[in-house]
């Protein structure tokens, strides 16, 4: 229908898919980049491609280990001579696709399997390029843990939608994507320069070349939480990094500050040493943000 495809994509409603429940071995190939230094990551890895090589191929990109990678027969394993990043490992990956769709699967994900016909199935509308899960962090017994739970950067919430930037959803973390194939082919993959971000550039390079990536969270995949504080600001850390490139890439979709006319002249007052009128221009905002909110039922 042409009027439901336009509200698809205007982002005003979102497509329910029914779980695919033919064989996904001729339809779908994994692609896993894989960086391990210590035999826990070998025995997560391991335990990923026995759980999803039941279901379709599964590629093991194996971005130059300190220790070579060995997976069971039932995954193929290409070895990079060097450290490239995630992005140029992927690529390494797509290369050897034939399948229709192929899933891009980082190596720390658990419990992904069940979410692949779905994803699939959303994959296969009219118009959708990419459809990515709901991650979530896996529940753990720390205090750091709980936190991840909760409040995980990854985890994007229960309603689904369309994602684009400077939408509701501008962006989907690449922990597990479900991709037309020749619509990554055509987009060159990912940009290998590019150590951190690659997925949200790709995403944006997506929606603008007239694809759409959608949001499902009905499938639902975890990820091992970071085991310390310092590993949790390291990666804090490195999402901060990738602004920059982000910004030279896509310079009108990314801006330092976004904010009201009347909050911009209070700080201006502010700064100025005029703290009256920026106090009564705080209550005027206080005041009219009450006032909007006051109907809202939550």
């Amino acid at each position: 229908c042409p009027l439901t495809s336009r509200l698809a994509s205007a982002g005003a409603i979102h497509p329910l898919a029914s779980p695919l429940e033919e064989s996904l071995e001729s339809l779908l190939t994994v692609v896993i980049p894989a960086h391990v230094s210590d035999d826990a990551g070998i025995a997560r890895l391991r335990r990923l491609v026995e759980e999803l090589s039941v279901r379709c191929s599964v590629i093991v990109v194996d971005d130059a280990s300190p220790q070579e990678v060995v997976v069971s027969g039932a995954a193929r394993v290409i070895r990079l001579d060097a450290n490239r990043g995630p992005g140029a490992a992927r690529n390494s990956g797509l290369e050897a696709v034939t399948t229709p769709f192929v899933a891009f699967v980082d190596s720390d994900v658990t419990e992904c399997g069940s979410a692949l016909p779905l994803l699939v199935a959303t994959c296969s509308l009219d118009g959708v390029g990419l459809a990515a899960p709901r991650v979530a962090s896996r529940p753990g017994v720390t205090r750091l843990a709980r936190y991840e739970e909760r409040f995980s950067p990854l985890d994007l919430g229960s309603e689904p939608g369309r994602v684009a930037p400077g939408s509701r959803i501008s962006y989907v973390p690449l922990a597990m994507w479900v991709v037309r194939t020749e619509v990554a082919k055509s987009l060159g993959g990912f940009d290998a320069e590019m150590r951190v971000g690659e997925d949200v550039d790709f995403v944006w390079r997506l929606t603008r070349a007239g694809s759409m990536a959608r949001y499902e969270p009905r499938a639902i995949v975890h990820h091992e939480p970071r085991p310390t504080l310092r590993a949790l600001i390291r990666q804090r850390f490195s999402y901060g990094r990738s602004v920059g490139p982000l910004s030279v890439r896509h310079p009108s979709l990314l801006r330092p500050l976004k904010t009201s006319w009347h909050s911009l002249v209070l700080w201006v007052f502010f700064f100025a040493g005029l703290a009256p009128i920026s106090a009564l221009l705080g209550i005027y905002t206080f005041v009219g943000l009450a006032r909007r909110l006051r109907h809202l039922d939550h």
